[in-house]
């Protein structure tokens, strides 16, 4: 019986969460350079960023071996280990269907980590489920008082029912990196999206609800055009903010 056995270590490049200095997405070249990086979240985050530079898999192999992990790492990655594999499975998965669809959705699938299994299996439950999936579009307002500090009650309150399955968000000052802030600091997985009509568009037919976060004038004239397509095709959109 032949096996489709998935090779964490592959060269299947994945974008993700922002990077702290550039916000900009992420690159993670493997499954295995965004788990070895969420490790050192938080722990050491220049450590974290070298690792993410590393592309050659011998090398990045030999580095995340020979280095020990802090006793201070190990404590939080035990906490969140199982969450980030799921995620960062899912987030591979989504970009990269064409290669990763016959591994993962296959009956013979093999791989020699038992919680990458778990996590596939998980994922695969979750297709097979009858719940829509809960993709959580946020556009909206540029400006300080829109921050991760002030809008985490805002997510909290929207989320406080059941966790997105994904995250979109249109990356810009105030309301977009706050999504992204959010997502990260809940694994939750995550897709950014540029301001640019075409990608704002894409990225609402890939959502199921739009949440805009300030008023009309605060966004951009494309932006506020897709959300009006968004209604149009049925979908459920939020403002929060008052356009008065």
């Amino acid at each position: 019986m032949h096996t489709f056995e998935l090779d964490p270590y592959a060269e299947l490049p994945f974008a993700g969460y922002l990077c702290d200095i550039t916000k900009h997405p992420e690159t993670y070249w493997s499954l295995m350079h965004f788990l070895e990086a969420e490790k050192y979240r938080g722990v050491d985050d220049q450590y974290r960023r070298y690792l993410l530079s590393i592309r050659d898999t011998d090398d990045f192999r030999l580095e995340t071996v020979a280095i020990p992990v802090s006793e201070e790492a190990q404590v939080i990655w035990r906490q969140v280990r199982e969450k980030a594999i799921h995620t960062g499975l899912l987030m591979q998965f989504a970009q990269n269907k064409d290669h990763l669809a016959g591994v993962l959705l296959s009956e013979n699938f093999e791989c020699r980590a038992d919680a990458i299994r778990v996590a596939r299996d998980r994922i695969i439950e979750r297709i097979s489920s009858d719940s829509p999936w809960l993709r959580v579009m946020f556009i909206g307002a540029q400006g300080e008082r829109f921050n991760s500090q002030s809008l985490a009650s805002v997510f909290d309150h929207i989320f406080s029912q059941r966790l997105p399955d994904e995250i979109l968000a249109v990356i810009e000052p105030g309301v977009g990196y706050a999504a992204a802030k959010y997502a990260q600091e809940h694994l939750i997985p995550f897709r950014a999206c540029d301001c640019t009509p075409v990608n704002v568009e894409n990225a609402i037919d890939r959502a199921s609800h739009v949440f805009q976060i300030g008023c009309d004038s605060e966004v951009p004239v494309h932006v506020l055009s897709a959300v009006k397509r968004a209604k149009e095709q049925g979908k459920t959109v939020h403002t929060l903010g008052s356009n008065q």
